[in-house]
């Protein structure tokens, strides 16, 4: 027994006291439980508290409530049956739009698609300060960098290398929201994709030219250290080797620190006297410092970690005028002599005097 309501009456029923059975014919009734049994009037029995069997359609209704029917009659019939409740999604839908303006709909288009463009991968990159590294700490437990065959010496200062955090490069894809969003942050830079990495270049190759670009940069620290320190320290490097160890970062920019990260650990005097020293720039195997991008967020990530001191490429000094934070210093340099001298000056108390970028 299936239990239901009075459809009609508003009553509560039960089906099975009063069942129906009809074949295909609209107006044929083999079986009526309640005692009636009509060729083309055919009537759904309901039952009400009492037990009285009512008549409240036609068989024709009766079959199509049941879902074998269709058309506007059966739709009709249920919903009145309903007392209007029956009418589904698509009936109330069709009435709260039927009455729109055209504007409408064409808004809703236009408020879809720009969801969907702005979840979309983003045709710009977005660069911000990263993650600033002591070349003279550790990284992920082991020294960043690691002299064998030679005497070495601590320092209780920092020599910090600088980073540029980017998304939007292959494999750090990036929503076009995060993109609009980043327009508006004044630590974030934005710009097209094509300018930052070749198009079609996958994340393999992109990490794989990362990576190599930083093994170059540490191989010419290595090699301008040395001889640096072979000529102007008095260190016999005949028999030094050295590591160095640098997890998940990658690019030319960090030569300039390590190697005077390397001069610092051979040599007796400290580099630091205990302050926080920052810096960037390329070295080539002459010692020469070269230009790198993304100076200004590398500037902000500086001090952001407590950097006064900022050693800078001669060449980037065009960026560097003008936006220099509150706090610290800037201090124009060519060569690695060039940063090895500043470094001796700063320690020394001497700073004042060291050369900044001008215009």
């Amino acid at each position: 027994m299936i239990g239901n309501e009075s459809l009609g009456m508003g009553t509560r029923t039960h089906v099975g006291q009063c069942v129906r059975t009809w074949d295909s014919a609209c107006g044929h009734a083999r079986t009526d439980v309640c005692g009636h049994a009509r060729r083309g009037e055919g009537m759904m029995a309901s039952v009400d508290g009492r037990g009285v069997c009512g008549w409240r359609s036609t068989l024709c209704d009766m079959r199509m409530a049941l879902g074998r029917g269709r058309g506007n009659r059966n739709h009709a019939w249920h919903a009145r049956a309903l007392g209007g409740s029956g009418r589904g999604a698509l009936s109330r839908l069709e009435a709260h739009v039927s009455h729109r303006p055209a504007g409408f709909f064409v808004g809703a288009v236009c408020v879809f698609l720009c969801a969907v463009i702005l979840v979309l991968p983003s045709p710009y990159v977005v660069e911000s300060p990263g993650p600033t590294r002591n070349v003279l700490g550790s990284s992920e437990g082991t020294a960043v960098i690691t002299v064998k065959g030679a005497s070495t010496y601590k320092d209780s200062g920092k020599l910090l290398m600088l980073t540029v955090n980017a998304s939007g490069v292959p494999g750090y894809a990036m929503t076009t929201a995060e993109a609009m969003i980043s327009w508006f942050r004044s630590d974030s830079v934005v710009t097209p994709t094509e300018t930052v990495f070749p198009v079609g270049q996958s994340a393999d190759e992109y990490r794989s030219e990362s990576t190599g670009q930083m093994t170059q940069s540490q191989n010419h620290a290595v090699t301008a250290a040395l001889s640096f320190a072979s000529k102007n320290l008095g260190v016999d490097v005949s028999d030094v080797s050295v590591s160095l160890n640098m997890e998940d970062v990658g690019g030319p920019s960090a030569g300039m620190m390590y190697a005077l990260g390397i001069l610092d650990k051979l040599g007796s005097t400290s580099l630091t006297n205990g302050a926080v020293i920052a810096g960037t720039g390329t070295m080539s195997d002459s010692g020469k410092v070269g230009a790198i991008g993304g100076i200004r967020l590398k500037m902000l990530g500086a001090r952001r970690d407590a950097a006064t001191w900022f050693l800078a490429p001669k060449s980037n000094c065009d960026e560097v005028v003008g936006h220099v934070p509150s706090g610290l210093r800037d201090v124009r340099v060519s060569t690695l002599s060039d940063a090895y001298k500043a470094l001796i000056a700063i320690s020394s108390g001497k700073g004042d005097s060291l050369p900044r970028c001008q215009a």
